[in-house]
């Protein structure tokens, strides 16, 4: 069902996304006894034998729909529903739900804009005169950013990037970079980055570095903070083809203060140290209809026994979507397993493509290829 919902939210239909659309639907209706055997249907009452569902009704013309009209996107009631909660609903809870509901709504509507226009709170205002200190204290919403205005924007316009104008840690040299992050092969990893981007590396070169960075997707406008990420690159003058991995480091390369030098524009900017996973298959996986990453490792024929991690270097800018990454248990977990180690303790992770439909749709562009 999740399937049909995201594919029938695609901005763009052909004829073949129409019909996985359909198959969707189909199988979900083949399938759908098994809920009900389960007791997992469940309503007010307890467990329900049956599925009359209006709305369930109506996904039987989706298809149709669109054939006729085009992306259903277009007919999106997002906005008008948000605005019907907002000044309707939420409202009406605060009137004494008489008759002359809409009179007592306007008039509340009114007073909360009169309240906006003064830019007062009035629980702060309150908390301000009867206990000053405590007011410092108090934490509001994190305001939601558009980070289009001042960010890093990527090639095609429709990521934006944030990292603080102060960097968490300045000028570090490669050997305490390596160190700090524990990443044996940066020095080496820096220097096919320069090298395959036709540049040389200046001397005495340094780098600050950032703890973390914001995304935020035109199409959703939200941000997020997480440590595996989907990522673009050409190879070999082919079209982009996305691979997922971990970021282990964010730094951008910087010459000693009063060095007349210029750094080549594809080393001036954020980069971003990689580790890499492989996919498993090139699909989802069918028990669970999640896709299986394994990380993926460099092996030394020279030197046996030595592995490491296979990483590399690119521009923040090739980073297209936070991703969520969850590990395939096998076996009992020993205590000191958490989620803060978890990343560092497993090989095979499933990702989860449900995550939000601009995820599902990159990842069902990987599968078609």
């Amino acid at each position: 069902m999740i399937d049909f919902i995201y594919l029938a939210q695609n901005p763009l239909h052909t004829e073949s996304s129409i019909a996985s659309m359909i198959q969707a639907l189909r199988d979900f209706h083949d399938h759908k006894q098994a809920i009900i055997d389960a007791e997992a249907r469940q309503g007010k009452g307890g467990a329900k034998d049956d599925f009359f569902i209006p709305k369930l009704e109506l996904m039987q013309s989706f298809a149709r729909a669109i054939f006729n009209v085009g992306s259903l996107l277009q007919w999106t009631a997002d906005v008008s529903e948000r605005l019907l909660i907002t000044h309707c609903k939420h409202p009406f809870e605060r009137t004494s739900r008489q008759r002359d509901f809409d009179l007592l709504i306007n008039a509340v509507i009114i007073e909360d804009e009169e309240i906006a226009s003064t830019e007062t709170d009035p629980t702060l205002a309150w908390v301000s005169n009867v206990n000053p200190a405590a007011q410092l204290r108090l934490q509001g919403p994190r305001p939601v950013r558009n980070h289009f205005l001042k960010g890093i924007i990527s090639d095609n316009a429709r990521i934006a990037f944030n990292v603080t104008m102060k960097a968490d840690r300045s000028r570090l040299d490669v050997s305490q970079l390596q160190s700090l992050y524990n990443l044996p092969d940066f020095a080496h990893a820096l220097h096919l980055y320069a090298t395959c981007n036709g540049c040389t590396l200046p001397d005495h070169v340094s780098f600050n570095t950032w703890l973390k960075f914001r995304i935020q997707l035109h199409s959703a406008f939200h941000t997020w903070n997480c440590d595996a990420m989907l990522f673009s690159q050409r190879v070999d003058g082919d079209n982009d083809r996305s691979y997922v991995a971990q970021i282990r480091a964010i730094f951008q390369p910087i010459l000693p203060r009063g060095s007349c030098a210029q750094l080549p524009e594809r080393l001036s900017q954020v980069l971003v140290y990689i580790q890499h996973f492989d996919f498993v298959v090139p699909g989802p996986e069918p028990s669970t209809g999640m896709w299986m990453v394994r990380r993926s490792y460099n092996r030394f024929p020279s030197q046996p026994g030595r592995v490491i991690r296979r990483g590399s270097i690119i521009p923040l800018t090739d980073v297209t979507h936070a991703v969520e990454i969850i590990p395939v248990y096998q076996g009992p977990l020993g205590k000191d397993v958490n989620s803060g180690n978890s990343l560092e303790v497993f090989d095979d992770y499933f990702l989860n493509n449900f995550a939000d439909k601009e995820l599902y749709h990159s990842l069902s562009v990987i599968s078609e290829n």
